[in-house]
């Protein structure tokens, strides 16, 4: 869980009474080699792991512009 605000991180209490530290989703940004990469959490796999992209865009074969995310790096947690 990450929070959206800017502040940096804060305590919480879990469901089950233990205190848990919140650090917002912006504490990140040091994992970006890039101000313009993007940051993705997947955990689908049950590793946690993070993603930094790189946004490209080109000219499709149809004549729009098509996106694609290439992978910079990847943090397994």
């Amino acid at each position: 869980m990450c929070s959206l605000s800017d502040i940096d991180k804060r305590i919480i209490e879990g469901n089950d009474t233990q205190h848990k530290v919140l650090h917002s989703l912006e504490s990140v940004n040091y994992l970006k080699v890039d101000p313009g990469n993007f940051i993705e959490f997947d955990s689908e796999t049950g590793d946690r792991i993070i993603r930094i992209q790189q946004k490209h865009t080109i000219d499709g074969m149809s004549g729009d512009l098509e996106t694609f995310f290439e992978e910079v790096y990847n943090v397994k947690i």
